[in-house]
């Protein structure tokens, strides 16, 4: 009986972010595609993998036709009501470098998938970032600071970049301790990328 209200209540917990006291109630892991143009940046894939008894659930309340996979009208509803209140949050998603900041004010193409048991959620973040000759440093952190979710970056490929092959990129992880949140104890993970026109 415990198991199921939890279960029912699992997703009030995600979409109305109340201001309740507790640990995480949704585990997710995140990985990040950066799309490059010629001119630089045009914005970030953010792609969700989510635990075992939150994907249990979003399955069950909406895979209608119980095919083990998400329709057209089944991705839309999932986006409705299970994941466009995140607005209200930046969708977890902060981006800073000189001389600009984007704190998850819109997205796009949102699309829902199984993955064998795993429920996972994809999105466009469209973010313009020019390049020049002296190459940029992007931040990009992704997580809950209410912390009823925990975020962190998956440990296989958890960041890629497509599109434009005209640049050097360096990537690395670590845990940004200038930033607190869950009465000072949780600090996120940020993505450091060093960007920069390769020669020629």
């Amino acid at each position: 009986m415990k198991r199921f209200l939890l279960l029912l209540l699992l997703p009030f917990f995600l979409l109305t972010r109340g201001e309740l006291k507790a640990h995480p109630h949704v585990f997710l892991d995140t990985r990040v595609t950066v799309v490059l143009d010629s001119e630089g940046v045009t914005g970030f894939w953010i792609e969700w993998e989510f635990d075992e008894m939150f994907s249990a659930m979003i399955i069950q309340d909406f895979d209608e036709d119980y095919d083990f996979s998400f329709s057209p009208a089944e991705i839309a509803n999932i986006e409705k009501n299970a994941f466009s209140n995140l607005k209200n949050f930046h969708y977890f998603t902060y981006v800073s470098w000189k001389g600009g900041e984007y704190t998850g004010k819109k997205i796009r193409d949102f699309s829902a998938s199984i993955r064998g048991d795993t429920l996972v959620y994809r999105f466009f973040v469209p973010c313009r970032i020019g390049i020049d000759d002296t190459g940029m440093v992007i931040k990009v952190w992704i997580y809950d600071d209410s912390y009823y979710c925990d975020v962190g970056f998956a440990e296989e490929e958890p960041a890629a970049f497509e599109g434009e092959k005209g640049y050097g990129i360096e990537a690395v992880i670590a845990r940004d301790e200038r930033i607190t949140y869950y009465f000072g104890q949780v600090s996120p993970q940020v993505l450091r990328l060093s960007v920069r026109r390769n020669d020629g």
